[in-house]
């Protein structure tokens, strides 16, 4: 790293915050209501971002015990996704119950990924070893009835 020592200044770009619209967050002691029926994931992410991430953990329920967690990652393109009902064979549970749940949502960008596709496949171009990456995140929760 070389300092700039009285020379221009140095400008760069944050990523917006990535923030969700549905559900609403709030703070965990006193979360907003989303309703289960046609529950679903809207929000919305800086376009220069490789990849948007939500994740969501159910933090109490009526059944004790039980660990309920989605993981959804998209590129900034996408914008919603809607929960579907998950087989016995991959979980208890098949649809979300009634509960508290904890929402994270992570934005992140590389400059040396080519494209969303490539952070799975490894493809990234032989950049220098100081790549520029930015990343986001905000955590709130929800009580989903």
């Amino acid at each position: 790293m070389t300092p700039i020592n009285n020379g221009p200044a140095a400008t760069f770009t944050l990523l917006s915050p990535m923030t969700s619209s549905s559900p609403v967050l709030g703070a965990c002691d006193s979360p907003p209501t989303t309703a289960l029926e046609g529950f679903g994931l809207r929000w919305s992410v800086d376009p220069t971002a490789n990849v948007g991430q939500l994740d969501f953990l159910l933090q109490n329920s009526a059944v004790p015990g039980v660990v309920f967690s989605w993981r959804v990652m998209a590129p900034s393109s996408r914008t919603s996704f809607t929960p579907f009902p998950l087989p016995s064979e991959v979980s208890p549970l098949s649809t979300f119950p009634p509960g508290l749940y904890s929402l994270s949502l992570r934005s992140s960008f590389r400059g040396d990924v080519a494209s969303y596709a490539s952070l799975f496949a490894q493809v990234v171009s032989k950049a220098p070893p100081l790549v520029e990456s930015r990343r986001t995140g905000l955590t709130g929760c929800f009580t989903l009835r």
